[in-house]
């Protein structure tokens, strides 16, 4: 998979794949047993899951991008993501669902319960290398918050080898700067750059950029003054 910016367009790139290939992967799991007599059955059965499925998420997605959620539609939320992993859980859109589940919880002020939802989804797709180093990631952000830095960042120097590793050094730059190391942040969001160019494009990245140097500047400054 091509490197992608953001975890934002990593989901959407999944979301993407899924829709088109989704029902052949359901065909592709029962390969084995095409000589069943059951067979014509059994695959319209699963399509017609994988497009309930779709229903289901379609209006969760719908209702996660409302800017701010009613009690009501968040109670909505909660029972949506659960119909996706109690009724649809072989199909993908149960480990979408975690995902925006897990964003959900943070929007409303409850990271541990977050990082919960995400410890246990990292579990299930364990043998997705794909999904797994994308849930890892955002597990490893909220790590920072719900038990301590220094976790964290053991947890994201699991993944700066792999396809997630511009993504990883830039979490770590964040973690850093939180934590007040501007040269370490600094060094890390120039790791995560080397790795992704098109990352030094965005203006965000570029301000965090001037606000990393000029605050070695200061420092340097500060420690260069006579006593």
């Amino acid at each position: 998979m091509e490197a992608y910016r953001t975890e934002e367009e990593q989901v959407e790139a999944i979301k993407r794949w899924w829709n088109d290939n989704g029902k052949s992967i359901v065909a592709a799991v029962v390969v084995g047993v095409v000589a069943s007599v059951g067979w014509q059955w059994w695959q319209g059965s699963q399509v017609e899951k994988s497009e309930q499925a779709s229903v289901v998420y379609n209006e969760l997605t719908e209702l996660s991008g409302t800017p701010e959620l009613t009690p009501a539609q968040q109670v909505r939320v909660d029972e949506l993501a659960a119909i996706l992993k109690e009724d649809f859980g072989s199909t993908g859109y149960a480990k979408l669902a975690d995902l925006i589940l897990a964003a959900e919880q943070v929007e409303r002020g409850m990271p541990e319960q977050a990082y919960a939802t995400l410890e246990a989804l990292e579990k299930e797709v364990a043998a997705d290398p794909t999904l797994y180093g994308m849930v890892k990631l955002r597990r490893a952000r909220l790590q920072a918050s719900v038990l301590d830095a220094s976790s964290a960042m053991a947890t994201l120097e699991t993944l700066v080898q792999g396809e997630y590793a511009a993504l990883a050094r830039m979490a770590m730059s964040d973690i850093e700067l939180n934590e007040g190391n501007y040269e370490a942040a600094l060094t890390h969001l120039n790791l995560a750059l080397a790795l992704n160019e098109d990352m030094s494009r965005s203006p965000e990245v570029q301000d965090r950029i001037a606000y990393l140097e000029s605050r070695l500047s200061e420092t340097a400054s500060v420690d260069g003054e006579p006593q």
